[in-house]
C-alpha cells in the first residue's frame, strides 16, 4: 500500500514529528511505501520519501501551491492519505473527494484555535 501523509513538518522537532517518521518506518518494514508531503522546513529535515511545499499545511495556503500539491498528488496516486497535523481546509476537501483520509488527532488545534486544552485543563474560549 501507497501512504500519503500530510504534516506540518518533517525534521528532528517534537512528538508529531518523530512519529511520523517511526510510524514510517514500521510501516515500511510491513511493506508499505510512505511519502510525506510537509509545509514548514527547519534547519535539518528527514528526507527520505519526503515532499515540502511552501506553507502547504497552512489554513491560509496560496492557491498556487494547493494546485501545485494536488497535481503532485495526483501523480503519486497513494492508497490512503494519513493527516497529522493539517489546518489547510482546501485541500483537505479536495484530497477527500479522490481518496480515503485517516486523520491522528496529535493536538487540539483542530476544534481549539487556542490549542493549550491539553496544559492549562481550561474549555476552549
Amino acid at each position: 500500500m501507497k501512504i500519503l501523509h500530510i504534516t506540518h513538518s518533517y525534521a528532528p522537532l517534537g512528538g508529531t514529528e518523530y512519529y511520523v517518521y517511526n510510524v514510517c518506518n514500521e510501516l515500511e518494514k510491513r511493506g508499505h511505501s510512505n511519502i510525506i508531503l510537509y509545509g514548514h522546513k527547519h534547519n535539518t529535515s528527514w528526507a527520505n520519501n519526503s515532499i515540502y511545499i511552501e506553507k502547504i499545511t497552512d489554513f491560509d495556503c496560496k492557491e498556487e501551491k494547493n494546485n501545485e500539491a494536488l497535481s503532485l498528488i495526483k501523480k503519486e496516486n497513494p492508497d490512503i492519505i494519513y493527516l497529522h497535523i493539517t489546518n489547510n481546509i482546501y485541500l483537505i476537501e479536495k484530497l477527500s473527494a479522490f481518496k480515503p483520509i485517516v486523520q491522528y488527532m496529535h493536538n487540539h488545534n483542530l476544534y481549539c484555535p487556542a490549542a493549550f486544552l491539553s496544559t492549562r485543563f481550561l474549555k476552549c474560549p
